[in-house]
């Protein structure tokens, strides 16, 4: 009875945790998206503005590549800002996946169970784990080549 006891606290508490975590992903996620809004919306004023200082200048015949370079540096920045953010959002992504047991594939971004060797939407290796094979492995089923080719002709 202890025993049952125990594993519907342990049940109780990891829930919790994974409440926790997702309420904190979400509050940190909403903050960060809005600032990216803010950038981008800041990003899409200085393209414009950017283009129109730009054409004037070629309207009156003079392209000034010192005026047209700060401008472009004041995109770049804008840009960096925007990509910073990206990643900060991605990391709050996998931290909280992280905590709930999972791990994020790099390269498609598919969510896996923790310990996959392999990515199950696109194959990648997963960092960390061995590229041996073998017969104990729990998720890995062996097929004995002959008996897979008939399994195919059927």
């Amino acid at each position: 009875m202890a025993d049952f006891i125990e594993k519907v606290k342990h049940g109780i508490d990891k829930g919790v945790n994974v409440a926790s975590v997702k309420t904190r992903e979400i509050r940190d996620m909403s903050r960060l998206k809005n600032q990216l809004g803010i950038l981008c919306e800041q990003l899409k004023t200085a393209y414009s503005n950017l283009g129109e200082f730009t054409y004037d200048l070629y309207r009156v015949k003079n392209l000034d590549q010192k005026k047209l370079a700060e401008k472009c540096q004041e995109v770049e920045k804008l840009l960096e800002q925007v990509r910073q953010k990206e990643v900060e959002i991605k990391e709050i992504r996998i931290k909280s996946l992280e905590a709930m047991g999972k791990q994020l594939c790099s390269g498609c971004e598919a969510i896996l169970p923790n310990g996959a060797k392999f990515c199950m939407g696109c194959g990648q290796k997963m960092p960390g784990q061995s590229e041996k094979i073998t017969e104990e492995d729990d998720d890995v089923i062996l097929i004995p080549f002959e008996e897979e080719d008939s399994k195919l002709k059927k």
